[in-house]
């Protein structure tokens, strides 16, 4: 049976992981980047073993059998060269976000569904093994109701003149908690600040509400003077952290009893869980893959990318109808 083959668009920031991955699982067939430096890197990491593009459509028409394609591009792009992808015959991945609004994101949805297409979001932190496993703990009894949940994302730059940073930053955190949840918020509350920018946010703040008073906050800054990643979720008998910095998780037992009007709290001492040794980006790719030769739905399929960009859109809505820019320098 032939490997599954993929093809890469886009060796710049990001896109560069995605090449090396895909060619270090053996999957790799080829590459397109229109700039001289995207495609310079993409034959220092291949060892010019994979055919190159400087044309998006050349790639998607060549004759290399491409089974699926991947979209490191521009998030602007990613509705007109998904369509393009879909339209071909392919399965396609697309980074982060799906699109910019839902309603190409929803068009992409009905595509794939329509010619019997593959569709994947990148969100790597689905596949990290932290996250994984927290999503397995916060399903056990012992960690009890669900309370709430945060998480902070937070560092200096990467800016970005495209997208704001809740669309840059959150669409990762956004996809954690509804799979946390196991449901769509019904209640979505935002603010921002636009210091840089005109209308482009550089910190947002997003409150989310679902049901059985479960809630969770989303804080992201390009503009932290330290980088910052944690994601927390507090639950009635157990509290559990992921540190994006070092890829860890923590777990408290923790106990709330009332006796003649008082509360008392009791709180274990911290324990590291045992995770996995693997790459986030690997695993992603390699479910790619899978799902390609399988035909079965990734877990970061085409329906949760588009749960996620009705939350972005709705917190986007919140955000301007509070108005709570600040002016620009």
């Amino acid at each position: 049976m032939r490997s599954v083959r993929i093809g890469v668009a886009g060796c710049g920031y990001w896109g560069k992981n995605l090449v090396r991955v895909f060619h270090e699982l053996g999957n790799l067939g080829a590459v397109c980047d229109p700039t001289p430096l995207g495609r310079q890197t993409a034959q220092k990491i291949t060892g010019d073993t994979t055919s190159i593009f400087d044309n998006f459509e050349e790639m998607l028409q060549s004759e290399h059998q491409l089974d699926g394609i991947v979209l490191a591009t521009p998030a602007p792009t990613h509705a007109e060269l998904g369509r393009k992808v879909l339209g071909a015959g392919k399965d396609l991945f697309v980074e982060k976000p799906l699109a910019l609004n839902v309603e190409e994101g929803r068009a992409l949805l009905e595509q794939a569904r329509k010619h019997g297409r593959l569709l994947m979001v990148g969100h790597i932190l689905e596949y990290h093994p932290a996250f994984v496993e927290l999503r397995r703990l916060v399903r056990q009894e012992e960690f009890g109701e669900l309370r709430f949940l945060y998480s902070h994302r937070m560092a200096l730059g990467k800016i970005r003149c495209h997208e704001d940073v809740l669309w840059s930053f959150a669409p990762h955190d956004v996809s954690l908690i509804l799979g946390m949840v196991g449901s769509a918020p019904t209640e979505v509350l935002a603010s921002s600040g636009s210091y840089l920018q005109s209308g482009i946010a550089d910190r947002t703040l997003v409150e989310l509400g679902f049901t059985k008073g479960v809630r969770a906050h989303i804080l992201v800054s390009w503009l932290h003077p330290f980088k910052e990643q944690r994601f927390m979720v507090v639950g009635s008998r157990q509290s559990a952290m992921v540190d994006g910095i070092d890829g860890s998780l923590t777990l408290w037992d923790t106990s709330l009893e009332l006796a003649d009007g008082q509360w008392t709290t009791g709180i274990s001492p911290p324990h590291r869980v045992e995770l996995l040794k693997a790459e986030p980006l690997h695993e992603e790719c390699q479910a790619f893959v899978n799902a390609i030769a399988s035909r079965t739905s990734p877990r970061s399929d085409g329906e949760n990318g588009l749960a996620v960009l009705e939350v972005l859109e709705r917190a986007t809505s919140a955000m301007r109808a509070k108005n709570a820019d600040t002016p620009v320098w």
